[in-house]
């Protein structure tokens, strides 16, 4: 009896216990959901943080339960991890479409791979600088609105 018959195929790993999802053809169940759902909740904390600097503008800190800087600290930390992690969805696909191009070179692959793990790749990539090593960057340097968002709260 052979794996195709007795039903895990596509699930079956060969590890004890572990097994995979298997695959789903078609648009929607191929879509990056995740890294979507990162992306619109990195937008939604930026929103989040400026109805909190709205709002906070001139208001008392005794009327808050807690300082607006820290609603605010709280706002640009899930924004920052959600984008972190919409970056990491995103070179994932971004490195299986360059993969599945026909005529791809390796040297490529390891470049969108790189770009997306490390800043410092990201920063020296000179002539192979591509949108993934954009993306790497400003992530990087995203975290900055923490503290620009504290001071901006008055």
């Amino acid at each position: 009896m052979d794996a195709y018959t007795m039903g895990y195929a596509n699930t079956h790993t060969g590890v004890p216990g572990r097994t995979l999802r298997p695959w789903h053809p078609g648009f929607l169940a191929r879509f990056p959901w995740l890294g979507l759902g990162a992306l619109l909740g990195s937008i939604l904390g930026v929103v989040l943080s400026v109805i909190i600097l709205i709002t906070s503008d001139g208001d008392p800190i005794s009327g808050w339960r807690f300082q607006p800087t820290v609603y605010l600290s709280i706002a640009s930390t899930a924004t920052n991890i959600m984008l972190h992690f919409a970056l990491t969805e995103g070179a994932r696909v971004a490195w299986w479409r360059q993969a599945m191009k026909e005529k791809n070179k390796l040297g490529d692959l390891h470049r969108f791979w790189d770009f997306a793990n490390s800043l410092w790749a990201a920063t020296t990539s000179g002539r192979y600088f591509n949108l993934i090593a954009l993306a790497c960057i400003f992530t990087a340097i995203a975290p900055i609105n923490g503290p620009l968002l504290q001071r901006a709260s008055t």
